[in-house]
């Protein structure tokens, strides 16, 4: 039995996970582009929101024309924490279908900008946070175009993947529902995706996840993301979760134990833990990890960006009973 302790500084994870049901088109999804305002707090700070009320829009518009100030906010999300846009520097964002302009709200739901990228995980529990707020710009599906995203899907060698779909699972804007499938080539492309920035996954035959990358799409334009892939997997193990003493979602990974760990295999364990638990989007360092051939604990260090890394995660891979238990992980 083998006992390995890891001081890590940088690691590059590929977070897995089993799905089903995908739903392939052959033609381009038909939406109509989303409007967005820009908001700025009392503190001068801003963030992006788009409502899909038009109610909403048109109390957005007018509070832009009269230049006045009410308390905009609503549901908080997280959403792909990417630098450099500088619509969605906070780490969340509201989501467009819980948007509310208000005269009164209560004491308690109260906030800032700051404040909620600050404590993102206080505002989640809480459900809804309203910033006292102007709105400075906005811009609408007239003067917004539809852009794309290409690009190839190959193994470590160079070689094309085909049969591998590719889609959009997240993103700061709504986004059309496409799973692309590569060619002979390794080439796939998505059309009709609105300007922002999205999260999209490869997932082979079988609908294991074995890709997550980022990409910023703007207006009109096409993006390029290529896709290099270690390997794709036929092996996928799966972990009961639980967090805080509370049963969470199983964690499938595509690793397996039966022949022993390799210090790769405990990396993509509790890597794949923390990314499903906290977002791929959270900035992270994973610490130390310890691991034999019956269990594996790390520890991390995380936070909303790089200054502010003061909360910690720490996980435990039992592999007798494949239970994953995760504490202090606000």
């Amino acid at each position: 039995m083998k006992k390995k302790i890891v001081a890590v500084t940088s690691i590059v994870l590929i977070a897995v996970s089993v799905i089903a049901g995908w739903i392939h088109f052959l033609g381009a999804a038909t939406y109509e582009l989303p409007g967005m305002a820009i908001i700025e707090d009392t503190n001068g700070d801003r963030i992006a929101v788009e409502p899909t009320s038009g109610a909403v829009w048109d109390e957005l518009i007018e509070l832009y024309h009269s230049n006045g100030e009410m308390w905009v906010g609503g549901v908080v999300e997280v959403f792909i924490f990417i630098r450099p846009d500088p619509n969605y520097p906070w780490g969340f964002r509201f989501k467009p279908e819980n948007i509310t302009v208000a005269e009164v709200t209560a004491e308690g739901l109260q906030t800032t900008i700051r404040s909620i990228s600050a404590d993102i995980d206080y505002w989640l529990d809480i459900g809804q946070a309203y910033v006292y707020a102007k709105v400075v710009e906005y811009s609408t599906g007239v003067n917004m175009q539809a852009g794309s995203i290409e690009g190839t899907v190959t193994d470590y060698d160079g070689n094309p993947l085909a049969g591998m779909r590719v889609g959009i699972v997240s993103g700061t804007t709504f986004f059309p529902e496409i799973a692309a499938e590569t060619n002979e080539e390794g080439y796939y492309q998505i059309g009709s995706v609105p300007p922002g920035t999205f999260e999209v996954a490869v997932h082979d035959i079988q609908g294991n996840r074995i890709g997550l990358e980022s990409v910023t799409v703007r207006s009109g334009e096409t993006s390029t993301l290529n896709f290099v892939i270690q390997s794709v997997p036929s092996d996928v193990t799966k972990f009961k979760a639980v967090v805080n003493g509370m049963r969470s979602v199983d964690v499938f990974v595509c690793v397996n134990i039966s022949d022993g760990l390799t210090e790769k295999e405990a990396e993509l364990i509790v890597g794949t833990t923390f990314i499903q638990i906290k977002g791929e989007y959270v900035t992270h360092r994973l610490d130390t990890l310890t691991f034999d051939d019956a269990k594996i604990e790390a520890h991390y260090t995380w936070g909303v960006d790089e200054n502010d890394m003061g909360h910690v995660f720490d996980v435990t891979a039992d592999l007798t009973t494949l239970q994953i238990t995760v504490t202090h992980c606000r």
